[in-house]
């Protein structure tokens, strides 16, 4: 073989492999610069993904800050209807115990029957009014709790 064609056929080599490993340095650098944009990507999405997080909880403690705030306001009405009820319960004991005796001898039969019935009907006001004091806090915390739920599961929906 002629020295000239071996030259050259070294330098077509040569220049061969330069160009093989311009090619794969190239495609090697792509995917890096790849690598770096599906990072970056990745790392901008955690952290809008953290601050959506933040906001959530954010969210469902104020929410439940909210329903403290209606529960005890709630309880504290309930307290001031329980001590109403009660003041009313020792006013109406003591109008019955006070009109209760006649001082008639004959009215007495049927002032024990009028005694009867008036306390017949206290006992079923006391009883009816307890437990509609009861039924009413529970419907209201019910309530809180319902209202609660609703606004946390609306704070957690986009």
């Amino acid at each position: 073989m002629n020295p000239l064609a071996v030259k050259w056929l070294a330098g077509a080599a040569g220049l061969l492999l330069l160009l093989a490993l311009a090619v794969w340095g190239a495609v090697d650098f792509a995917k890096s610069q790849q690598a770096a944009g599906a990072a970056k990507v990745e790392a901008a999405q955690a952290k809008t993904d953290m601050r959506e997080a933040d906001r959530r909880a954010l969210a469902v403690s104020e929410v439940a800050y909210d329903a403290q705030l209606q529960s005890d306001a709630s309880r504290a009405a309930a307290d001031r209807a329980d001590r109403a009820r009660d003041a009313l319960r020792l006013q109406l004991a003591a109008y019955v115990k006070a009109n209760s005796r006649h001082a008639d001898p004959a009215a007495s039969a049927a002032s024990e029957a009028a005694d009867d019935a008036i306390g017949v009907r206290w006992r079923l006001f006391s009883e009816s009014d307890a437990r509609s004091g009861e039924l009413a806090k529970a419907l209201d915390a019910s309530y809180a709790a319902g209202v609660a739920c609703e606004r946390s599961y609306d704070a957690l929906t986009p």
